[in-house]
């Protein structure tokens, strides 16, 4: 578990340190933000691997900030543990219909957080390892999970974006995937996506040739006997 990176987002600072200090004793990478506008930005940007959630956050509540990262196919699969004050059965349940996978209220103790997170990350690799998580087509191997791709046995440097991209279009190999799919699946503009998939066609190098551009239509991987993929 040691070596990845929790997203800490609490508005009070000595709450936010504390937090912060106890991680770090655990060799976790932090990231911190202090309201809810700035914890979407860093969700985005920097992809953590599980994200401490305050309820009551100035600019977004936590509940909003939960929404909008499920809702992206950036974040959605990014665990989040609500860290509040309200330990009404209302908002426990508010918070988990809007996709928070877990709830711990304060004050708590520092063991009882860490035994939180690592339980739900115990959950994520049953759940990986359960339904399949990984990729592969001839020297091209993907890893959802560790958000990793391997083209030859080189790993491609890929942006966030351009690594959805590529997810898409492996997940649904005889499917077309329109710009306006990929529009409301990444929240991205189609000059960025357009400009991604150019990017990401020279980054796979003759892979790159199997992107095609279906007339009228939209985005396609060529990928011989799909019906034989795993």
């Amino acid at each position: 578990m040691r070596g990845k990176t929790i997203l800490v987002v609490e508005d009070e600072a000595d709450i936010r340190d504390l937090i912060v200090y106890h991680l770090s004793k655990e060799k976790y990478q932090i990231l911190e933000a202090e309201d809810g506008e700035v914890a979407i930005q860093k969700s985005l940007k920097q992809i953590p691997d599980l994200i401490l959630l305050d309820l009551m956050l100035p600019k977004k509540d936590g509940f909003e900030v939960t929404s909008t990262l499920k809702n992206n196919a950036l974040t959605k699969y990014i665990p989040i543990i609500m860290v509040t004050a309200k330990g009404e059965e209302e908002d426990i349940i508010r918070g988990l219909q809007r996709g928070a996978d877990d709830y711990i209220t304060k004050p708590f103790s520092p063991k009882v957080l860490s035994a939180r997170i690592k339980n739900i990350w115990r959950q994520k690799y049953l759940l990986d390892n359960q339904q399949g998580s990984t990729f592969q087509f001839n020297q091209l191997y993907i890893d959802y999970t560790k958000k990793v791709a391997l083209l030859e046995d080189e790993l491609l440097k890929l942006t966030p974006l351009e690594f959805e991209i590529l997810i898409q279009l492996c997940q649904s190999p005889i499917s077309i995937l329109t710009i306006q799919a990929l529009i409301q699946n990444t929240f991205e503009t189609e000059v960025n996506i357009r400009q991604s998939i150019q990017t990401l066609k020279g980054k796979m190098k003759t892979y790159g040739d199997r992107i095609i551009w279906e007339k009228g239509l939209g985005l396609r991987l060529i990928i011989d006997n799909p019906e034989e993929l795993p």
